[in-house]
């Protein structure tokens, strides 16, 4: 107790914000709910002039093995890209925040406008964030999905000007699945199967 009291004077200088795992009163799964209902609102969502696709990158290396430093600048530029309006965010809900990107080990969600503008501008700055950090994504991983308005040929287009392949939705995001239908047993059975396997792992 005394450790963590000691501790807790110190973190605020070496833990970001963006880091929720390890903030006071936030959760390491906040991301991920965040990035559900980012993809529920994609796909359920009729109403609205605001046309949007999420691209979900699998990179090649962890974001845990690349210095901070690089992270760090990777989120000081997607803020200035996003200041200038080059990428507005999307709106899960009136009044609520604006999301443009989750980070999460080796996993990263960027929710932008379906427009090729906003497509250029994180390319840019994944580009420039690739060549000074050295991780790389695996675009033949990564994926991108668009809201109910976006027509077919345009996302297919914003898919090939990406380089990543278009899917109708996510149908997993960090190893869970993205939407649950009525099945239960059907919809957790992967999850089950992962329990079991990772137990036996630690049995040998």
């Amino acid at each position: 107790m005394a450790l963590s009291n000691h501790l807790r004077m110190v973190l605020g200088e070496v833990i970001s914000k963006t880091q929720s795992a390890f903030i006071l009163g936030r959760l390491i799964s906040d991301n991920a709910i965040v990035g559900f209902e980012c993809m529920h609102a994609l796909r359920t969502r009729k109403k609205g002039k605001k046309w949007a696709l999420a691209i979900k990158l699998d990179m090649w290396k962890d974001y845990n093995r690349v210095e901070w430093a690089f992270l760090n600048g990777f989120i000081v530029l997607i803020r200035k890209v996003v200041k200038k309006g080059d990428v507005v965010g999307f709106k899960c809900s009136r009044g609520g925040p604006s999301i443009t990107h989750l980070f999460f080990a080796d996993d990263s969600m960027f929710v932008l406008r379906a427009n090729s503008r906003d497509c250029l501008a994180i390319m840019r700055v994944l580009d420039c964030y690739m060549n000074a950090s050295g991780q790389m994504v695996n675009y033949k991983k990564s994926s991108m999905c668009v809201s109910k308005r976006v027509c077919r040929r345009k996302a297919e287009s914003l898919a090939g000007l990406i380089d990543v392949q278009l899917v109708e939705w996510h149908e997993h995001y960090l190893g869970l699945q993205s939407f649950v239908g009525r099945n239960k047993r059907q919809n957790f059975a992967n999850l089950k199967e992962s329990c079991l396997g990772w137990s036996q792992g630690v049995a040998v």
